[in-house]
């Protein structure tokens, strides 16, 4: 069983380009601010009332990408197989100061999706992903203190099968922005019923940071999302 994330304020979480992502527990270079996470509501969808422990993140800075119109940090990692989790929560991705998260950023999406084997339209609405996305939000300029709090709100969706693309679309998405979070994370499960029973499949996480460069205007400018 994984123990509930409280230390994990100075993690992070590389793109793919730059190699697979860590797991693990803690090396002693990390820093842990020994904070507890506030109570939470009760954990919904199998997803956990509180942050846990990464099971991606980074051991180097993500690089800070611009665009036409503005500077973008991105990670994805999928689950390497069906087996993760404990008693609760599943497949957590986390991105932090290791990985140099910008802070304040305008636009931030954390999105969970399927990664197992691609749905077809007999199976697509079988399948779900629930997913809880968190925060460390900052309290002072140093973040020497500050607390975990949930970013939006747990969330469960089936599969929508697309006649015109011919895709199955499964995803949940969480977005926020302009918050000082030194550190980010989304806790992931994706479970495909099989009879009476739910099996647990493969997911995928991505975080996107996003922030205008000033070079567009801001009445035109809108922040490219993530795809459906």
């Amino acid at each position: 069983m994984r123990i509930t994330l409280v230390t994990w304020a100075l993690l992070a979480v590389p793109l793919v380009a730059l190699g697979a992502p860590s797991t693990g527990t803690l090396s002693s270079s990390e820093q842990p601010l020994g904070t507890t996470p506030a109570p939470q509501p009760a954990a919904t969808y199998g997803l956990c009332s509180g942050p846990q422990n990464a099971d991606a993140f980074p051991s180097s800075p993500v690089p800070n990408v611009e665009t036409q119109c503005e500077f973008t940090q991105q990670f994805h990692a999928s689950s390497p197989n069906a087996t993760y989790g404990g008693s609760c929560g599943g497949y957590t991705v986390t991105f932090g100061p290791q990985g140099d998260l910008k802070r304040k950023r305008k636009y931030l999406w954390l999105k969970g999706e399927w990664a197992d084997t691609p749905l077809t339209q007999a199976n697509c609405t079988t399948a779900h992903i629930a997913a809880a996305s968190w925060g460390y939000l900052c309290t002072n300029a140093a973040c020497t203190t500050g607390a975990w709090e949930r970013i939006g709100t747990a969330s469960s969706k089936k599969g929508f099968w697309n006649t015109v693309s011919q895709v199955c679309y499964l995803s949940v998405q969480a977005n926020t922005g302009s918050k000082d979070y030194s550190t980010v994370s989304i806790d992931i499960i994706g479970t495909q019923g099989q009879g009476t029973s739910a099996v647990r499949k493969r997911v995928k996480g991505s975080i996107y940071n996003v922030h205008p460069n000033g070079k567009c205007p801001s009445a035109t400018y809108t922040p490219r999302t993530p795809p459906p």
